[in-house]
């Protein structure tokens, strides 16, 4: 003769499994580096973009 549970005792179950699983550590993917970049490295940066943005402009000057 097989065992049924019944939905309540099934519901509490799987609460009781759901809190097993979830990663408890929640940290950033950066911890522990700068966040702030160097001016140099965002003046390049900038200046990369001012290029693209010169590059893929088109004639009435939208760009594409």
């Amino acid at each position: 003769m097989a065992l049924r549970a019944s939905s309540g005792c099934r519901a509490t179950l799987y609460r009781a499994l759901a809190g097993l699983f979830h990663p408890q550590d929640r940290r950033r993917a950066d911890r522990g580096k700068p966040r702030k970049t160097a001016p140099r490295e965002l003046e390049r940066y900038c200046e990369i973009i001012a290029a693209l943005k010169l590059r893929t402009s088109n004639l009435k000057g939208r760009r594409l």
